[in-house]
């Protein structure tokens, strides 16, 4: 029985896959307080980060900032109106990354990392964890030179 790859319609398949839609965990919000939504869904970690789908269809990023028995509790970056009971939850990061590199030097970004001072995306393929590993201090190299911060008050 000799395989015979030579005849398979190849295009097919990979048309196939580009055209197929991914799963995504999702729930949905089940109660909003002040600043900050509860929902039902998808199992995420304290520090993930997710979109809440606002009742325009806008998505607001959210992290998930504790629980409160079943329920994730989410913190939204942007702006709470029109997020109501109902909203979909879409888990987008189970650990929060960051872009870098040399493209940023030189650049005025907001706290998301997305360019503000008008010169267009910054091109970045790396991306590095927002909450890198923790150091024991006593395994860190000894501080043997001083930093000059500019304040008269903090200098020796």
């Amino acid at each position: 029985m000799a395989n015979d790859f030579g005849n398979i319609r190849w295009d097919y398949y990979e048309d196939a896959v580009e055209s197929c839609r991914p799963l995504t965990a999702e729930g949905r919000v089940a109660k909003v307080t002040g600043l900050i939504a509860e929902g039902r869904g998808p199992s995420m970690g304290v520090g993930a980060t997710c979109s809440i789908q606002n009742v325009e269809g806008e998505e607001v990023p959210a992290e998930v900032v504790g629980f409160n028995d079943s329920r994730i509790i989410l913190m939204p970056y942007g702006e709470m109106r029109g997020i109501s009971p109902g909203c979909k939850i879409a888990l987008v990061h189970e650990r929060p990354y960051v872009p870098v590199g040399d493209a940023y030097l030189g650049r005025v970004v907001n706290g998301f990392g997305e360019p503000i001072d008008g010169l267009g995306p910054i091109a970045s393929n790396v991306h590095y964890p927002l909450y890198g590993q923790v150091v024991n201090p006593m395994d860190r190299r000894p501080i043997r030179e001083m930093a000059d911060v500019g304040i008269a008050a903090v200098k020796p």
